[in-house]
């Protein structure tokens, strides 16, 4: 069995296979034997399937796997059923890693095997660099703290990239081919639920890529609403004691989505939407105003939004603009 399996969903990703692959090999250098690297080719039309091919034919542990083109839902359940490491890794093909990513995984899994190791993230490619800091103690870190500070996503967001976990809290776990967005996101909970260690190491090893193809910068109404369905749909199943997280990580999809219907006029061929929205945050506005994790400005945007002034604060906004 290796230490680890490095899952690569790949959907017309041509212009950066190259460097994401690059770096996973020169991150594991001579611990290649110890690795594997699973390459999920989602039917792309470009010319990534044949750069996996080469790669996988000048690496012996690398693997590559053609499918027809179903979603990266299907992309990742199909890695994880190839994939046979200890624990598990997922790198997007537009992203790329630190020359020292795997020392520092292999470095945590020696001082405990954690059931979870999460590192610190940066955001490139649309602007300065921005990086994505935990903030939390170096080392081991509280398993409930961890879990409510993913559901919540502000501190640490629900997303796979900064994240290597053990392969068995997969188990009965698989990734919802229906949702075109947030997969990982609404697979979360299930994941680290039977998770009993978490292991932090606070330096930036991922690098996330920002680019205006990436379905996360697309303002359209439909997909932003589902978003707010998916975090209601997580927040309805998870424990009691996670509840007041998982209802902050609702409000702000909820925000964002009222947001947008405010400043953008192809969000507002349905009103009863944003009734929802705003509904939800007026209904749980106590819980949400008191959350330590949210700053006082987003409070009272919840607040103006529950009971009215967000409106003309976002057309002042608008104007000003």
């Amino acid at each position: 069995m290796y230490l680890l399996s490095v899952i690569v969903p790949v959907y017309n990703a041509g212009p950066w296979l190259e460097e994401c692959l690059d770096s996973i090999i020169g991150s594991v250098g001579r611990a290649a034997g110890r690795v594997e690297i699973v390459l999920i080719d989602d039917g792309s039309t470009d010319d990534s399937g044949r750069i996996c091919d080469r790669y996988a034919a000048q690496n012996t542990h690398i693997r590559v796997f053609h499918k027809e083109n179903g979603g990266v839902s299907t992309a990742r359940n199909l890695g994880l059923a190839q994939a046979k490491g200890q624990y598990l890794a997922w790198v997007d093909p537009d992203d790329y890693v630190s020359p020292d990513w795997f020392d520092r995984i292999r470095s945590a899994v020696d001082r405990g095997a954690p059931d979870v190791i999460v590192m610190d993230s940066v955001r490139f490619g649309d602007g300065p660099d921005r990086p994505e800091v935990y903030g939390r103690e170096p080392g081991f870190v509280d398993r409930d703290l961890f879990v409510a500070d993913v559901l919540r996503d502000i501190r640490m967001l629900s997303g796979m990239p900064n994240k290597v976990m053990k392969a068995s809290l997969f188990d009965g776990v698989s990734f919802d081919p229906t949702l075109p967005i947030l997969e990982d996101y609404a697979a979360i909970p299930g994941i680290l639920k039977n998770a009993k260690s978490v292991y932090y190491l606070p330096h930036c090893l991922y690098h996330y890529r920002q680019h205006p193809g990436s379905l996360l910068h697309e303002v359209d109404p439909d997909r932003a609403f589902r978003s707010v369905q998916i975090a209601f749909k997580r927040a309805e199943a998870v424990e009691s004691k996670f509840r007041s997280a998982a209802v902050t990580a609702v409000a702000l999809q909820a925000l964002l989505y009222c947001r947008s219907w405010y400043l953008s006029p192809t969000f507002r061929t349905d009103r009863s939407r944003l009734r929802f929205c705003k509904g939800y945050i007026r209904k749980h506005l106590a819980s949400i105003c008191g959350d330590s994790e949210l700053t006082p400005a987003m409070k009272l945007k919840m607040t103006l939004l529950a009971f009215g002034g967000y409106g003309l604060l976002m057309g002042l906004r608008k104007e000003i603009v």
